[in-house]
């Protein structure tokens, strides 16, 4: 088998993955339609997300007791305290 027939068939291969698994054929390095789709089922695995982190103040707006700007204006004035904001 020549290098383009050979060339041609990992490509068709990789694509057919790709196809039904929605793995991009360029993230493929198998040789044999097995070895790609076990490939694609670990990178898909991989890519999963495990739903969202966990926040501690409960993901509330605000729960921290303020905002970024009310933090930023108390650091201030106790690095300045004559001056008055």
């Amino acid at each position: 088998m020549d290098a383009f027939t050979k060339a041609e068939q990992l490509r068709t291969v990789r694509q057919k993955v790709s196809a039904a698994t929605g793995v991009p054929a360029e993230l493929l390095s198998g040789d044999t339609e097995e070895i790609c789709t076990a490939q694609a089922n670990a990178i898909l695995k991989f890519a999963k997300p495990s739903g969202y982190p966990a926040v501690k103040d409960g993901g509330e707006p605000g729960a921290r007791g303020g905002t970024e700007s009310d933090g930023v204006a108390a650091a201030f004035g106790a690095l300045n305290p004559s001056l008055k904001i």
